[in-house]
């Protein structure tokens, strides 16, 4: 009993220690001599126990619980430094996700609300204290590619703050991942915080592509529901004492985790078209029995309760696209052309074409930055040749006849004090 206590109050002193030292010199120069000092003791210390004379047994065993110590002190200290770092209130109203939705996401306002309630519910679970077990609720989204289904899920992960990682279901198909990988990254992103990844956010993008294969719905079956997988990481950790690569065992438990899953689903609306007798029905309007008729298991579909649409986007979404959101492809390209002190403009008309070829190539978003890399490729070689252009209007003949836009001249840019200085000294700023 006395021993029992003792542990437990050395825990909490080691606890409050490890504290002090993240909050001490704003955390990270302090949590990297931290481990610096702990890796340190752990050479020095393997050191010492080759030079005893003692048997192979006795100094493995030594250097085991060696190991045992470092491992549990330094885990203590991630999941210290990810309390501080990653401090959140205990609820994220829905209201505060969908503004954050609205600046970086165009329409798609019923699957914003869906994802919103789903994220924030999310957080009210990992952050319950009153003892009651929340359901998990996974969440199917459909719609056609370019709609916005992987930024949406990837936008919620960055607002809440949590870990998220983006699994591929053709590469799961192939056998090159699995939900052992999917689990080791979504770890990495996290820090290696084992407990902060059992929080986190997995997308599994083109989910439909399993609809054929049961066997691989199967394997998801208990990661979607909630289990405890094991697996050993592919990055091994050397023993010191033997100089060999060692296996990590990591056990991560899922109950917790929120699983996106999407896809295009193409060919589900005939399904759809002829449960309901009507030639307009459209994706909006999927039950249950569409997806097992789309070859999906019961059980599978039974897993992801909330299931959102995404409409297909219009001329205008996509000129929204270009122009409205924080980091708009407009802006990045105007702030590309800044690199080289060129204004770059966009006439409005040259904006409508843009989009208008981008529904051509049924790419959705997608197809607006092929469309735009098509002929600004000219405009860049232009501008990092020719150091007088000032100013660059992409005009709707430009887009839709690959004619060439409008340039305004002017001086060449003065050179800094530095520029100068390495132009007579006989090197290029340019060379690298």
């Amino acid at each position: 009993m006395k021993r029992t206590l003792c542990f437990l109050n050395m825990k909490k002193v080691v606890s409050l220690l490890l504290v002090g030292i993240l909050l001490f010199s704003s955390v990270k120069p302090a949590g990297a001599n931290f481990i610096g000092t702990i890796v340190g003791w752990y050479k020095g210390s393997v050191e010492r126990i080759k030079e005893t004379e003692l048997d192979n047994a006795n100094k493995a065993f030594s250097h085991g619980v060696l190991r045992y110590v470092i491992r549990k002190v330094q885990r203590l200290y991630l999941s210290c430094y990810h309390a501080i770092t990653r401090r959140s209130p205990a609820a994220i109203p829905m209201e505060n996700i969908v503004k954050h939705f609205d600046k970086m996401v165009t329409g798609q306002a019923k699957t914003k609300k869906i994802l919103a309630a789903a994220g924030s519910n999310h957080y009210k679970k990992i952050s319950a204290k009153n003892g009651v077990k929340l359901q998990k609720n996974n969440v199917l989204i459909l719609g056609p590619t370019g709609s916005g289904k992987t930024f949406l899920a990837q936008t919620m992960a960055e607002f809440l703050n949590l870990p998220f990682v983006i699994a591929d279901s053709i590469a799961i198909l192939y056998g090159g991942d699995s939900i052992e990988n999917i689990l080791e990254r979504l770890i990495k992103n996290s820090g290696g915080d084992v407990k902060l990844a059992e929080k986190g956010i997995i997308f599994l993008d083109e989910v439909d592509k399993l609809a054929e294969y049961k066997p691989a719905q199967k394997r998801f079956l208990k990661p979607l529901e909630g289990t405890d997988v094991h697996f050993e990481c592919i990055e091994k950790e050397r023993d010191l004492l033997s100089d060999q690569l060692l296996p990590v065992r990591q056990t991560v438990n899922t109950s917790n985790i929120l699983f996106v899953c999407s896809g295009a689903f193409v060919g589900l609306e005939n399904i759809i078209k002829r449960r309901t007798n009507n030639a307009d029905a459209t994706l909006s309007e999927v039950s249950t029995e569409d997806l097992i008729a789309f070859g999906f298991l019961p059980e599978f579909v039974g897993r992801m309760p909330i299931v959102s649409t995404l409409d297909p986007l219009s001329a205008s979404d996509l000129v929204t696209i270009l122009t409205k959101p924080k980091n708009c492809l407009v802006k990045q390209y105007q702030e590309l052309c800044a690199c080289d002190n060129v204004e770059l403009e966009f006439e409005e008309e040259a904006l409508d074409k843009i989009a208008e070829k981008a529904i051509k190539k049924q790419l959705g978003a997608r197809g607006l930055v092929s469309v735009l890399e098509d002929f600004m490729k000219d405009v860049f070689y232009k501008i990092s040749t020719d150091r007088s252009v000032r100013k660059c209007i992409i005009t709707a003949e430009s887009v839709e006849k690959g004619e060439s836009p409008m340039f305004e001249y002017g001086p060449p840019p003065s050179e800094s004090f530095w520029q100068k200085l390495t132009h007579r000294l006989g090197f290029n700023h340019n060379d690298r």
